[in-house]
């Protein structure tokens, strides 16, 4: 019980990480422009 939810957890965060690589060069230029507005 507790492997399989480790493993969905794990699978999840993988996924998760690789979303955010993609997007962390948009998210992070959108913070500096609201940032710099402001």
């Amino acid at each position: 019980m507790t492997g399989s939810i480790w493993l969905v957890v794990q699978k999840v965060l993988t996924h998760a990480h690789s979303n955010i690589r993609q997007g962390a060069r948009p998210i992070a230029g959108g913070l500096l422009y609201n940032s710099t507005r402001s």
